[in-house]
């Protein structure tokens, strides 16, 4: 049970970094774009 709840805690913090590299691609994107 402990080791399960370990595992659902480790993909929200995936989640997490992976949205907020989603956002920080998107961002230097639009950066480039304007230079």
């Amino acid at each position: 049970m402990y080791c399960k709840q370990k595992t659902k805690k480790n993909i929200e913090k995936a989640k997490k970094s992976l949205y907020f590299f989603c956002i920080l691609s998107r961002f230097v994107i639009e950066f480039i774009k304007l230079t």
